[in-house]
């Protein structure tokens, strides 16, 4: 079974482009509120619970990339909407990257937010899968409260060791998600399970701004890598933000995203 996405829409003019905008792991629609809010000019922006967060926690046989990959394929189609815009933060930006790759034809122009092609060996891969197994395992024994503090100690978050608040804002917000549906997500949906889009890069059509905060370096990297890699891909650093970058830095991203996407 494939999931029904509810959309949240923010108001725009009727005959603008619209845009929309997928969260990561553990998070949901307004994750990106800050960010829409700061948008230089009113923008018809679509927000979404990906499966297995927020509402959207009644189909856990249905988190996996190809069915979320469907799941926005059909709200897109439900909207009538011919193409959007689309943005992508971490694990969302993983289902962008699919969908950028798999159905261009929908798709005007993309970001990508603190997100990676993918591992590039089989190896990577199967070790990443039995990391999320065992990451699963430990959310549904633990439950939330006990899986939050350390998930924001990993050194991805690094950043967020000068802003307690926002990580105390993100501990908060992340424990009213269900343990359970989560595991299913990091089982069907992680980066494990990923398929090495590496090798697919240099056939992207869709213009796509990769972005990553100057404060997570293995992503400075990557999204460097990527526009090597891949004409279609330009990559921007944003200054003082590190992998939150869209609740770090919500003005600076908004204006980036603006200007490659609606400014074009």
């Amino acid at each position: 079974m494939t999931p029904a996405l509810l959309p949240h829409w923010t108001s725009g003019p009727p005959d603008a482009p619209a845009v929309l905008f997928l969260h990561g792991f553990m998070g949901q629609h307004a994750d990106w509120d800050a960010c829409l809010a700061a948008w230089p000019q009113p923008v018809r922006s679509i927000t979404v619970d990906l499966p297995g967060h927020g509402a959207a926690t009644t189909w856990p046989e249905a988190y996996t990339l190809p069915n979320t990959q469907q799941a926005v394929l059909n709200l897109i189609e439900a909207l009538h909407l011919d193409t959007v815009h689309l943005v992508g933060y971490s694990m969302g930006g993983r289902v962008a990257l699919h969908l950028l790759l798999n159905h261009p034809d929908r798709f005007e122009r993309a970001a990508l937010v603190s997100a990676s092609p993918g591992l590039r060996t089989e190896a990577a891969r199967q070790e990443r899968q039995r990391h999320d197994a065992a990451l699963a395992a430990r959310l549904v024994r633990d439950g939330m409260e006990a899986f939050l503090p350390p998930w924001y100690q990993q050194s991805v978050f690094a950043s967020l060791a000068q802003r307690p608040d926002l990580r105390q804002a993100f501990i908060r917000q992340r424990a009213h998600n269900d343990p359970e549906a989560l595991a299913a997500v990091l089982r069907g949906m992680g980066t494990g399970e990923q398929a090495n889009l590496w090798e697919r890069l240099g056939a992207l059509r869709v213009p796509t701004l990769a972005l990553a905060g100057a404060l997570d370096p293995a992503y400075v990297d990557l999204v460097q890598r990527m526009a090597q890699e891949a004409p279609a891909v330009q990559a921007t650093i944003l200054a003082e933000a590190g992998h939150t970058l869209h609740r770090e830095r919500p003005a600076q991203l908004a204006a980036a995203l603006h200007a490659h996407l609606l400014d074009a």
